[in-house]
């Protein structure tokens, strides 16, 4: 985890939750690095643990040969829309991803 990004991910949390989206970070890491993080960042959304890196691997962030990639998936539970981008600032590009997330709202 890349704790700048998830600093600027909380900076930009209502406006990811006013495009009526819930914002959780997914991390290999054990959860209570999570609990320490998520304390001394101040951060308002959870961070979920991924140690067997199940979801890493099904979405492409993982490769057989561990390396890891930042970036994000974004879920519409309405219709079923799915996107996933690889991107090492989502935080920085919150603009981009933010349109990502209105495109599915459409």
């Amino acid at each position: 985890m890349c704790l700048s990004q998830l600093v600027e991910l909380n900076e930009s949390l209502d406006e990811i939750e006013d495009a009526g989206f819930t914002l959780y970070a997914i991390s290999p890491d054990p959860a209570e690095n999570h609990q320490v993080i998520a304390d001394q960042y101040d951060l308002d959304f959870d961070i979920l643990t991924d140690v067997q890196g199940e979801f890493g691997f099904t979405h492409e962030f993982i490769e057989e040969d561990q390396t890891i990639y930042r970036g994000y998936v974004a879920a519409n539970p309405d219709s079923n829309e799915l996107a996933k981008e690889i991107d090492y600032l989502p935080g920085e590009n919150i603009e981009e991803v933010l349109d990502v997330l209105e495109s599915m709202q459409d």
